[in-house]
């Protein structure tokens, strides 16, 4: 593990997986004469879990992250910090999104704040590693949906991948990005199989992986597929968006998008 620690606000240390930075996708396409890359596998024995290789796509989305909660739920271990700030392995929790996207080759990342979010702009500033960060701070509340309204300026080509920031989730971005554009998708999100679904909701599928009804967490009995927050998004669907208006990306927008085409990609938890 490589470290890169500051001192510019509350678990602001910045250890970094030294295998980061293996892309995934080539931002601007492969390089002059090449037409493949070799696999190359995580170069630290860390955490990350992700089994890095290049990508034959030539290039990956920017993405946005969502961290503009209250944490009001944490407020007893973490009460002088954003959510996204907490310390997790000695070094904030926002950092895991941060290696698993460099390595996976994304390089504009806007982080849409909130709650305290002058924190994680003075702890990061305006890069890490690779990646050039930018910031859409919200004055008041918007919600999921209205927050990445607020950045649209911020956000730039045509499929948006959007994340939770509060959680975190191993995933493949190629072959999330490969599937919403076979089917030309508007909006495509990441599902994983749980045990029982009531903590979450559940996201009932056709035979297609299409989405056909967001079910509530009291109506959520049993075992099945629950949202994992992350989302493939045309940027067309946030322009449409009223601005400065408080919006839920997963009660309201998702289930209102269904009719344009809505899709998932899984996978199985052990």
């Amino acid at each position: 593990m490589s470290d890169r620690t500051t001192s510019n606000g509350p678990g602001c240390s910045t250890r970094r997986c030294a295998g980061a930075g293996h892309a995934r996708f080539t931002p601007g396409g492969l390089p002059q004469g090449a037409t493949s890359l070799p696999v190359v596998p995580c170069a630290a024995q860390s955490d990350c879990g992700l089994p890095w290789r290049a990508a034959s796509l030539p290039a990956a989305p920017c993405a946005a992250i969502l961290a503009g909660g209250l944490g009001t739920r944490l407020r007893s271990v973490v009460a002088d910090r954003t959510k996204v700030m907490a310390a997790v392995g000695g070094r904030p929790f926002l950092t895991r999104w941060f290696d698993s996207l460099e390595a996976q080759g994304v390089r504009d990342v806007v982080v849409c704040s909130g709650y305290r979010g002058h924190q994680i702009e003075r702890c990061f500033g305006g890069a890490y590693g690779h990646l050039r960060l930018s910031y859409s701070p919200e004055q008041e509340p918007l919600g999921t949906g209205g927050a990445l309204r607020h950045a649209l300026g911020l956000l730039h080509g045509r499929d948006i991948l959007v994340l939770n920031g509060d959680s975190f989730c191993e995933f493949d971005l190629e072959a999330h990005l490969a599937t919403h554009t076979s089917r030309h998708a508007s909006a495509s999100l990441l599902l994983t199989q749980v045990e029982d679904a009531r903590r979450y909701g559940q996201v009932i599928l056709d035979g297609e992986d299409r989405v056909i009804e967001f079910r509530e967490k009291a109506a959520a009995a049993g075992g099945g597929w629950i949202n994992a927050g992350v989302y493939l998004l045309r940027r067309e669907l946030l322009s449409a968006l009223p601005a400065a208006q408080p919006l839920s990306l997963e009660r309201e927008l998702l289930p209102c998008w269904m009719a344009s085409g809505v899709y998932s990609r899984w996978r199985i938890t052990s």
